[in-house]
């Protein structure tokens, strides 16, 4: 169960030990699982704190060339924002597109990126899409 699941459960049990209560029901069990998934909660969020990502790949738009709506596409592709946003974030090149610890997914988008910039654009001229793939390690 994540979090917000093993939260939700708990504050269920809460709930259901003032209802039991109220009927002269058992309330001392359902206390007791609800402070052992509130025990769980806490143990899941100090495991997410230690477990730093030691290394963050980027992919780094330095220019778009004459493909801005083919870029645009690919970083709504991938990022799931809308078009607004894919837009403006393009437009602010030079910026990272996406910023990951998932090193698949950098690489997904960063070949993407390599094959547009790989398709001649009108009048067979290089399109001038300048993309790279960083690697970060993080401390």
């Amino acid at each position: 169960m994540d979090q917000i699941a093993l939260l939700a459960f708990a504050t269920l049990l809460v709930e259901t030990a003032k209802i039991s209560a109220q009927n002269g029901g058992y309330l001392d069990r359902c206390l007791e699982l609800a402070g052992r998934a509130a025990t769980l909660v806490e143990a899941s969020f100090e495991l997410q704190l230690k477990a730093k990502p030691s290394v963050l790949w980027v992919v780094w738009l330095s220019d778009f060339g004459e493909k801005k709506i083919q870029c645009i596409k690919c970083v709504r592709d991938f990022t799931h924002l809308g078009l607004k946003e894919a837009k403006e974030l393009v437009e602010a090149y030079p910026c990272s597109l996406l910023t990951t610890t998932d090193e698949a997914l950098a690489r997904r988008m960063y070949e993407d990126l390599l094959e547009i910039r790989d398709v001649p654009s009108y009048g067979g001229c290089p399109s001038g899409v300048k993309v790279e793939l960083r690697k970060t390690e993080v401390p």
